[in-house]
């Protein structure tokens, strides 16, 4: 809460008008608040009217909530600013598009026009799948790119890639790159020898040469694998440090045709989109940009006598170039680089931490040619909101700590610069009580369950509101998540306790029971013999598994199940669908709703039939795709939000929990990024024989451009000031990160109250042998049981070109459609394309054994089930390029074949093993028995009798 009047830091934002203003407005400092007023001050003391303000935010929603706020506390007409320019850039440049911009693809030399109808895809999947369809007509265009092609581990990466470019400004057109662009893609050579001779020299502090930081880190490079030709180890890595000469080779790499091939498809798939009447929301940024760039005179007469835009941390650098076009020289941006967490969006911090270099670089740039920006810069003033209103003085100060908080032992964190950037906040209205503690449990889930349970109605802790004291509530705590997986089981955990819990910020609606079972109608309707429909039609309709697996066995469906399905057919929209299967099953909530929402949107644009639902919903549960979801439950309930989702808000009890450093990038083969531009991760070759090698050239640039932790720091940071009085943070005791640790607080170690909890299987798609499962036991992977051999497993190919293989060929069993971009993808296609029975991929399963008294589950993932007549056929895949291995992968097939014999107790069960580079279906004849298998047990160094004590009790 603020004042009721604008404090001096406030005043001074409000009453400065002309001019360039970079405002610094920290968490909790009434940023909302100071800019309402300042729009107000400037209508009430400046002659001009609600459309010469241009008012940017970051959501639909903050738009809304600020033009209410305006027209709250303005005396101006309501009508007019009913219909302000205070939107989001992405809604200011729709406008643009649709008002003057049908001629902008000719900037870029397209022909193809922007209607006045145009539709945006706003869903990512279903740009996804028009990826995929571009992809597919574009590779039998230009096979020349094949090569390029078969590197990547998935087409997302190239629209990623050109989502990232565009955000850049980077735009192609019919004959190469739009004005000079093309020099961001080569990188830039003097900034990275400058950081490369700073990672290369020795260490300092010592009295003899040591080896650099650069040197230190390039062992892994001998165990990764190189085209032929890659130079060795000894000859990059020398005695203590890295050769300078081999490592300008490198940055020097040869990469026209490759530019060529991002090129081409980035040019093509827009003409793609504009040719079926579709944009997404990068390209809307670039043609108003190109647009706004070329016309001047629609310039001149769109530009606003005063623009401000708030969160600008969160914007990138097209959107700093609009703002400076439609600018009449008065602007102000507002924004806290602490906070900058979206740089998956494509935000980019230095918006604002290089606010002046910034600014001066991109107007040279827009005045290359002709003279844009007539505005001078030369005196931007800096004004700090440095008042909290929101935290108490501890956790302010305690916030600052995440900012310079190592997140590794060897990063080089240059803390003094980093404190010198922090405008430190004096904690205005919180005088209420305050704690901060950490703390470390066993089972992290339990322990913050337990501390919410000791918060609610405790003494101890005290919660002030509109001047009076009280207990605190379930609604005043949140527990902010830094994965929605972890949000989304402690959800499930809470419930099961009976604890009033909300999940905020967004699920994966797709992958809900309500969706699961929708999803099986749809697979019933695609084919009425989908025994994996069927599956869980029955399941909920209460058939054992055993009856399940006899009526699917032979099609004896029941009667008012085979009329439902009658009277779906007659159906012709998703939405229809959908609402029917509802409205069967009793099924009636926002998110029924919100599902019937997204799939009339998806099928109503796009035409979509019923296997390309099926791919729809799929490929949502496969990717975690999460969507919003009015479905908050109100009252006193405590809340689970993702980070993200919870900027902007505030409670009086934070709970931090899980964390560990997750700097992880997501496989990819593609990289652009400061200083190194464009690159290859990964090559295709087919000489020896096809494979996709690890890039030399890459792997050494990478090593040089240190890991950037910063990201993660301002998580923690945005986290931790939500808080108003009390801050819990939550670790595993045996899993402390070295962020946690470098915050400086000692956790206590407790041992919380178990809550008994009932636990009921409910996995749809688990298959699992008919018997009593005793008490606690041991879990474990049926890869224990193999001794696989580092060098064969393999074959060299490496553990994503597997994985790859394997993700074809479960796409490929449920769309026929996609293509394979491998040898070894084209082999698996052949053999899905023999077989003419019932396809089931990715099934998990397990196989309980009685051994000495221990129950032993025995878990895997079967790839593929083969169901014909009365035989069923177990096939796995195998990358390898040799058989070495094959004795051990029989183990594999032995559990996964006693598992379907269980179930399919009247069918022949045989296994084969596919080995995917020679097209080998290769068939298991002997395979083990139980009691072989409980032989193999008896080896097993994992349960000796200290090794059985560390394991969880899984059931």
């Amino acid at each position: 809460m603020v004042s009721r009047e604008p404090n001096r830091y406030q005043k001074q934002l409000i009453e400065a008008l002309e001019g360039i203003y970079l405002v610094d407005a920290g968490p909790g400092t009434g940023k909302t608040y100071t800019i309402s007023l300042r729009y107000s001050h400037i209508l009430e003391n400046r002659d001009v009217e609600p459309d010469d303000i241009l008012l940017i935010t970051f959501t639909e929603n903050a738009a809304q909530n600020m033009k209410e706020r305006i027209i709250n506390t303005c005396s101006c007409d309501r009508s007019a600013l009913r219909d302000a320019p205070i939107s989001t850039f992405h809604g200011l440049c729709n406008q643009i598009l649709r008002t003057h911009g049908f001629e902008a693809p000719e900037v870029l030399g397209i022909d193809e026009r922007i209607s006045s109808n145009i539709q945006v895809i706003e869903n990512e999947i279903l740009e996804m799948q028009e990826f995929g369809n571009f992809m597919t007509i574009f590779m039998d265009r230009y096979p020349n790119y094949r090569d390029y092609y078969a590197s990547l581990y998935h087409e997302g990466e190239m629209l990623n890639l050109i989502r990232s470019l565009a955000s850049r400004g980077i735009f192609p057109t019919r004959d190469g790159w739009f004005q000079d662009c093309e020099k961001e893609l080569d990188g830039d050579y003097e900034w990275f020898i400058d950081i490369f001779r700073k990672a290369n020299a020795p260490i300092p502090g010592s009295r003899s040469m040591k080896q650099s930081v650069l040197r230190k880190g390039m062992n892994d490079y001998k165990n990764r694998c190189f085209l032929p030709g890659a130079p060795n180890f000894d000859d990059i890595c020398e005695d203590t440090q890295v050769s300078e000469h081999l490592s300008i080779n490198a940055f020097n790499e040869d990469r026209e045709e490759f530019k060529n091939f991002v090129h081409d498809v980035y040019f093509h798939y827009i003409e793609y989109m504009l040719g079926r009447n579709y944009i997404n929301f990068s390209f809307m940024l670039m043609f108003a940009y190109v647009l706004l760039f070329e016309n001047h005179a629609l310039r001149e007469r769109i530009r606003y006598r005063y623009i401000m835009i708030d969160e600008f941390q969160d914007t990138n650098e097209i959107q700093f170039k609009l703002s400076l076009l439609l600018c009449r020289g008065n602007l102000c941006v507002v924004g806290d680089w602490k906070q900058s967490i979206f740089s998956f969006q494509h935000a980019s911090v230095k918006n604002i931490t290089e606010f002046e270099p910034r600014i001066l670089k991109y107007i040279d740039e827009l005045n290359l040619d002709h003279r844009r920006i007539d505005y001078s810069v030369d005196n931007i003033r800096q004004i700090h909101l440095m008042e909290n209103y929101r935290s108490a003085p501890e956790i302010i100060d305690f916030s600052e700590r995440a900012l310079v908080a190592k997140a590794t032992k060897d990063e080089d964190l240059d803390i003094d610069a980093v404190q010198a950037k922090i405008t430190h906040l004096e904690a205005a209205g919180n005088s209420g009580p305050s704690e901060i503690c950490s703390y470390a449990f066993d089972d992290q889930k339990e322990g913050i369950l337990w501390k919410i349970n000791e918060l609610v109605n405790n003494p101890d802790y005290i919660v002030h509101e509109n001047g009076k004291s009280r207990l605190v509530k379930y609604c005043d705590i949140a527990v902010l998540v830094r994965k929605r997986k972890f949000g989304m089981e402690l959800l499930i955990l809470a419930e099961k306790h009976d604890i009033p819990v909300a999940y905020e910020g967004g699920i994966e609606l797709f992958s809900t029971p309500a969706s699961l079972l929708l999803l099986a109608w749809f697979r019933i309707l695609k084919n009425i013999s989908s025994s994996r429909g069927w599956a869980v039609v029955l399941e909920n309709a209460g058939y054992s598994l055993e009856m399940t697996g006899s009526i699917i066995d032979g099609k004896d469906y029941p009667q008012d199940m085979l009329e439902f399905h009658s009277r779906l057919s007659s159906m012709d929209t998703a939405g229809s669908i959908a609402r029917t299967v509802f409205d069967k099953y009793g099924l009636d909530s926002t998110i029924t709703d919100r599902i019937i929402d997204v799939l009339e949107s998806v099928s109503g644009t796009s035409k979509m039939n019923i296997g390309q639902i099926i791919s729809f919903m799929e490929q949502n549960i496969d990717n975690g795709t999460t969507y919003d979801v009015d479905s908050t439950r109100r009252g006193d309930v405590f809340r689970i939000q993702t980070i993200h989702s919870a900027k902007g808000l505030e409670y009086p009890v934070v709970i931090l929990p899980d964390m560990d450093v997750r700097h992880q990038a997501g496989n990819s083969s593609i990289d652009f990024r400061d200083p190194l531009g464009l690159r290859q991760k990964k090559i295709y070759s087919s000489d020896p024989y096809p494979f996709i090698y690890d890039n030399w050239r890459y792997y050494l640039l990478s090593k040089v451009v240190d890991a950037d932790y910063d990201e993660e720091r301002r998580l923690r940071y945005v986290a931790i000031t939500r808080a108003q009085n009390y801050l819990f943070l939550t670790t595993e005791c045996k899993n402390q990160s070295q962020l946690f640790i470098n915050l400086g607080t000692e956790p206590v170690v407790t041992e919380p109250e178990i809550f008994p909890v009932p636990v009921q299987e409910s996995d749809i798609n688990r298959l699992k042998v008919d018997g009593d499962v005793q008490p606690a036991p041991v879990k474990l992977s049926c890869h224990s049981l193999m001794n696989i051999a580092p060098s064969a497993g393999e074959g060299g190919k490496g553990m994503e070109y597997g994985t790859a293989v394997h993700s074809f060929a479960q796409r490929y069993a449920s769309d026929k459609t996609v293509r394979p971009r491998t040898p070894d993808e084209n082999n698996v296609k052949k053999l899905l394309d023999s077989l003419d029975g019932e396809l089931i991929s990715e099934i998990e399963c397990i196989l309980p054994i009685d051994h000495e008294g221990r129950r032993i589950l025995f878990t895997g993932i079967i790839d593929l089930v083969h169901i014909h007549g009365d035989r069923v056929d177990i096939i796995d895949y195998k990358t390898d390029r040799s058989m070495s291995n094959h004795d051990e992968y029989v183990k594999q097939l032995s559990l996964y074949y006693h598992v379907l014999s269980g179930i399919y107790k009247d069918k022949r069960v045989q296994a084969y093993i596919y080995y995917t580079a020679e097209d080998k279906p290769v068939h298991i004849e002997h395979l083990l028995t139980i009691d072989e298998i409980k032989d193999l047990i008896n080896s097993l160094p994992l349960l000796n009798n200290d090794a059985r004590s560390r394991i969880p009790d899984m059931h």
